[in-house]
């Protein structure tokens, strides 16, 4: 028997007509849900650590990881929103 591979789909790839913020939005929205239960003070301490980062990894951080670091505060922040 001759075996035959089975084309798998790539989630992560753009397709053709998906333009890079489309992918981004897409991406975002699998990482981070619409909606998380977070204990307040989790918030707050993972705000502050995020607020170390840049510190902790120094002149070589990436403008893409500095772009996710403020992705992420930036979602916590309106996490916030919902309590106050």
């Amino acid at each position: 028997m001759e075996r035959k591979s089975i084309p798998i789909p790539m989630p992560n790839r753009r397709t053709q007509t998906e333009s890079f913020d489309e992918q981004r939005q897409r991406l975002r929205s699998r990482h981070f849900p619409r909606r998380i239960d977070l204990p307040i003070l989790l918030v707050f301490e993972i705000l502050k650590l995020l607020e170390d980062v840049p510190k902790i990894i120094g002149e070589k951080m990436q403008e893409e990881q500095k772009e996710t670091v403020n992705d992420i505060k930036g979602y916590l922040l309106s996490e916030l929103d919902c309590y106050v």
